[in-house]
């Protein structure tokens, strides 16, 4: 399994797209609900026509999954679903995983923990394990942008492939993840990815992991 850590723009990789989202499952572009910069913003304007025709592909993929009716006089969807519901969709012959990251408040504003994040990652994994096809994922530096985690991007990025080399020590699910540094995200936080290399090295050879939500054995690896 290939591991990389890339700067470029995601929708120019090939492969399977992780899209970030919210436990709603909400869409809407024209409310700004979902703002248009976002990551699945800019996936609904590149590969939906219509809000509706990528409605109709959630909703029938949520058909069986179990959520809460929301009644706090918001705008936008009410049914809530788990952190870490995934949703697979297909469009215009390109697949994507939205995943239940985040929570949006009565006026949509959108937020999360590092906690939603380990979970929904964990999740995520799983599905695509169950219900994937090997195909490359492409996955961007999730939390980091609308819905506002205050940790580090490097830490995140961490984060996520500690998670998916875990996930692997159990089944392998594809040939190829690749982490998706935006250009902007570059240069204005300074990520440096000779470090981020140096750590995934390190977490490739030396780790050992037995599940998902194991983080290791031996001394971990500090922030930097």
């Amino acid at each position: 399994v290939m591991i990389a850590i890339c700067i470029s723009d995601m929708f120019k990789q090939k492969g399977s797209f992780i899209i970030g989202s919210n436990t709603t499952f909400d869409t809407s572009i024209n409310s700004m609900i979902i703002s248009p910069e976002s990551i699945q913003g800019q996936f609904t304007k590149k590969y939906y026509d219509k809000i509706d025709h990528l409605d109709r592909d959630i909703n029938d993929e949520l058909k069986n999954e179990k959520f809460d009716i929301l009644e706090d006089g918001r705008k936008g969807k009410v049914k809530k679903y788990p952190i870490g519901t995934v949703v697979k969709i297909r469009s215009k012959n390109q697949i994507a995983y939205f995943l239940a990251n985040a929570e949006l408040n009565e006026h949509g504003n959108a937020s999360g923990t590092f906690e939603d994040l380990r979970t929904s990652l964990s999740s995520l994994w799983e599905f695509i394990g169950n219900r994937g096809e090997l195909e490359p994922l492409i996955i961007p530096i999730l939390g980091s942008g609308f819905t506002r985690l205050q940790n580090k991007r490097d830490e995140i990025i961490r984060e996520i492939i500690q998670s998916f080399i875990a996930a692997n020590s159990e089944k392998k699910f594809t040939n190829k993840l690749v982490v998706v540094i935006s250009p902007k995200d570059y240069s204005e936080y300074q990520i440096d990815l000779h470090k981020l290399n140096k750590y995934l090295e390190h977490l490739c050879e030396y780790t050992q992991f037995k599940n998902k939500q194991d983080s290791g054995v031996g001394q971990p690896v500090s922030n930097v």
